[in-house]
């Protein structure tokens, strides 16, 4: 799926210069012509295509294009380009790109390249007597010395190059920022206005009861409950694990009474597992828990069929989280949509609205800020609904769902309102008292790396590197690394920018993560052409 730029979106000052070079083409060419666009993101080759399509139907014609999903369906580009639907187009546009594309090796790509411009060279005649109008490829700078090799002699012709620098400046960098914020503490089972019990009184109970027993267990459960509302989530995770294990003996001589209760725990002490980033200890329970309760829903639906679908929910957030890792946003997306499904079969207030911010999340690292924000405003309404009934769960959410629509509005180059969404949650956060927020914290670097207040934006950056959510989670390294590497460059300081980089691309390396892999390796590629060009002539 594409990313659309939006109208009347601008590219960096070197990029308008060089469209300012192709427009011309259009005004004083007469007859075939031949272009190449070279461009570290297909983003930006989009904006250029756009003005391309509106220069040539303002001139009477159109623009035919041909944007292959795959490295076969790009060999097959010569048949088209020959066809007696061509012959007659203004302009013809041959767009192929892999560094931005979910899930996708390069070398595929490349070698379907090197194989197009192969035959490109062999039948240039028979492309300049049929095409009447411009033909214009466009592929990602990285290549560029390929094409000059496998097609010597068109590229020789009296082409016109332009080849986009890109603002060293969003689209590569945001796309997986969007999948910071952490996921909320998934929901339990809880009777509403229920006070969070006293840790200390429970505590002291439960060793007052014979270990091994259903009333010990019982208050190692309140325990825990007391212990995670004061964030004590280490210790109510030793005592709900005991309560776990006393239930899940207790329920092999009685499962008719027990099972329910392991379940329950179960699920509560995945998310206990899940607020200390314990997220690979969280899926087992969390399987275990979704099998128990689909056995005891068949014979009390009623019952346990609510407990189903919100531990099948938690469940689904957590694989989420692994899509997101393993850099396969296609199938987070799928999830997500199937998350949205599955919280509107049940009446849980709070799944629906998670429901809508994991959508929004799952539009935003695929690079489709646009249709993130509609989730995401379904999402803020219906938290803040929940909020005024002091739910401090739905309360975070809303919050993350107004930084979410931050990144949204980042991407999309609307910056001022982007801004105002990074003031409105740290001010909701302040609120809540929240001291540290490290989506927040991202956002924050994001706006003042835009804004070019390079200065602030390394500050913050930094400060992420150290932090210890970020460095005990390894992608959120690979994100901060690679942020750092584009401060550092634009700060000139290019030998710091190589280092952070590559220490960026190792660690997306280690975590098979090729869309990661694709987006620094592009970001290489622009660091290297930026260093090139600052150098003294």
């Amino acid at each position: 799926m594409e990313r659309e730029p939006a109208d009347a979106v601008r590219l960096s000052p070197h990029d308008e210069e060089e469209w300012e070079r192709l427009s011309g083409q259009f005004h004083f060419a007469a007859g075939h012509w031949l272009g190449f666009l070279f461009s570290p993101s297909s983003y930006e080759a989009r904006i250029v295509r756009r003005r391309v399509a509106q220069v040539v139907e303002e001139r009477g014609g159109a623009l035919d294009v041909f944007v292959p999903d795959s490295p076969e369906a790009l060999r097959g580009v010569l048949p088209w380009l020959l066809s007696p639907e061509r012959k007659e187009a203004a302009c013809v546009w041959v767009e192929g790109f892999f560094v931005d594309l979910t899930g996708k090796d390069a070398a595929p790509w490349v070698a379907a390249w090197d194989e197009v411009m192969l035959r490109a060279n062999e039948r240039r005649e028979a492309l300049r007597r049929h095409l009447r109008g411009g033909l214009v490829f466009a592929a990602p700078v990285g290549i560029k010395p390929r094409f000059r090799e496998a097609a010597p002699d068109v590229w020789s012709s009296r082409a016109i190059v332009v080849e986009l620098a890109g603002g060293m400046y969003l689209h590569d960098a945001m796309a997986d920022i969007a999948i910071v914020p952490p996921m909320p503490e998934p929901p339990v089972e809880r009777d509403e206005g229920e006070a969070a019990p006293d840790p200390d009184f429970w505590i002291a109970e439960a060793e007052r009861r014979p270990p091994g027993t259903a009333d010990r267990a019982s208050a190692l459960v309140e325990a825990a409950h007391g212990l995670q509302n004061a964030r004590r989530s280490d210790d109510a995770l030793v005592a709900l694990s005991e309560a776990v294990e006393t239930y899940r003996h207790l329920s092999q001589a009685r499962p008719d009474v027990f099972l329910p209760d392991l379940a329950k725990n179960l699920a509560r002490q995945s998310v206990l597992n899940v607020s200390l980033g314990q997220r690979d200890a969280a899926r087992p329970s969390l399987q275990e828990a979704v099998g128990i309760f689909s056995a005891l829903t068949e014979s009390d639906p009623k019952t346990f069929s609510p407990l189903l679908t919100r531990t099948r929910f938690v469940l689904g957030l957590l694989e989420f989280e692994q899509y997101l890792t393993r850099g396969d946003v296609h199938g987070a997306l799928k999830l997500a949509m199937w998350l949205r499904d599955l919280a509107a079969d049940g009446d849980n207030a709070f799944l629906s609205a998670l429901a809508w911010y994991t959508l929004g999340r799952a539009w935003n690292s695929i690079e489709r800020p646009a249709e993130a924000l509609d989730p995401l405003r379904e999402a803020r309404q219906r938290s803040a609904t929940l909020a005024e009934t002091g739910d401090r769960n739905a309360a975070a959410l809303e919050t993350a769902a107004i930084i979410q629509q931050g990144f949204a509005l980042l991407d999309l180059r609307q910056t001022q309102d982007a801004e105002r969404a990074y003031e409105e949650a740290f001010r909701r956060n302040e609120e809540r008292g929240v001291a540290a927020d490290i989506a927040l914290q991202f956002l924050h670097g994001m706006l003042r790396f835009v804004q070019e207040r390079f200065e602030d934006a390394f500050e913050v950056w930094q400060s992420a590197l150290l932090d210890p959510r970020v460095q005990g989670t390894p992608l959120l390294q690979v994100m901060v690394w690679r942020m750092l590497g584009m401060v550092y460059a634009r700060m000139h300081r290019f030998e710091d920018a190589e280092r952070a980089i590559q220490r960026a691309l190792e660690l997306a390396r280690s975590l098979g993560n090729n869309v990661e892999v694709n987006r620094i390796l592009a970001l290489l590629v622009q660091i290297t052409q930026m260093r090139s060009n600052s150098a003294p002539r």
